[in-house]
């Protein structure tokens, strides 16, 4: 949403970005139903910027890993599988982008290093 919507950390987010996206599917769908939510006039450049970012399916394995995850941490559900999403590639990350204090404690513990540029 930062790079579709201005908020404080887009900028900084902006700048550290400096290799291709990765994310977990998951994320279009949740990108697109807030800009649809909060000005769906700004929803031909969400698909643009989507179209700019390499989504990881959401597999079987990644439904399995995630529900390991549900049992380890207290993420909910699309947050397990974003997690789950990156420990499936872990090896081929430096780490995930995160703004959710729950989501990054837990990201953390399970051994994915977690940046938050603001």
């Amino acid at each position: 949403m930062k790079l579709i919507i201005q908020e404080e950390e887009s900028e900084p987010l902006i700048k550290f970005l400096n290799q291709p996206i990765t994310s977990s599917l998951i994320s279009r769908l949740e990108v697109l139903r807030n800009v649809y939510r909060l000005d769906a006039n700004l929803s031909d450049f969400a698909l643009s910027v989507l179209g700019r970012i390499v989504f990881l399916p959401i597999s079987a394995s990644t439904i399995r890993i995630a529900e390991s995850v549900a049992r380890l941490t207290p993420l909910k559900s699309l947050d397990a599988l974003h997690v789950a999403s990156a420990l499936s590639i872990a090896q081929k990350i430096e780490g995930i982008i995160s703004y959710d204090r729950q989501l990054s404690l837990n990201a953390e513990q399970l051994g994915l290093k977690v940046f938050a540029p603001a």
